[in-house]
This record gives C-alpha cells, structure tokens and sequence, in this order.
C-alpha cells in the first residue's frame, strides 16, 4: 500500500495512471454518470460506437446480397400505413431489448 500526495492511501494505479484509492469500510459509492471517470466515459462512448457499426454492417447486408428485393421492400414499407410502421418499429425494439437482456 502507497500513500498519495493528498495522503490518502491506495493501491496502485488503474489504466491512464488514476491511483485506486481504499474506501473506508461500509462506504458505497454512489452509481450514476456523475461519479463516473473518464476512462470510464471513454469505454462506454467506445462501445456504442462499435455497437453502432455493427448496426451500420447488418444494416448493408440485405443490400448488398440482394439489391433488387431490397428495393422491392422499401418501395412496400413506403406503401405500408403508419400503424403497421409502427408495431414493425415497436416489435424491433422490444425484441432487441429482450436479446440484450438475454446476453448481459
């Protein structure tokens, strides 16, 4: 164990030299976006990033492999009322909530 110049005692250095500092016992940190730190920020903005290129990469599949029923369907969906749009839109999310909770 090390003591800091503020005097505080941690242990050694996390990623980008942020010190590990001991918390006095039965202390909980209080969870939110406000007590994050930045490398904290930066892996989450990093991975929503490579969780929208993956979205982005699925999304040119059908394109790609299929130009012309690609076409085909978005000359349907721009046909389609706004209700159906709607529960098409409503049963993506859910059913990507539901994966992301069946991963996690």
């Amino acid at each position: 164990m090390c003591s800091d110049s503020a005097g505080g005692p941690y242990i050694g250095r996390a990623k980008r030299g942020i010190p590990i500092r001991l918390a006095p016992e039965g202390f909980r940190r209080p969870t939110g976006l406000a007590y994050t730190t930045s490398g904290d920020i930066h892996f989450m903005w990093h991975e929503l990033a490579k969780a929208f290129c993956l979205v982005l990469i699925i999304e040119g599949i059908l394109p790609f492999l299929y130009p012309n029923r690609w076409r085909e369907l978005v000359a349907s969906l721009a046909q389609a009322d706004d209700r159906v749009l709607r529960l098409i839109g409503f049963i993506s999310m859910l059913a990507g909530a539901v994966f992301l909770w069946v991963i996690k």
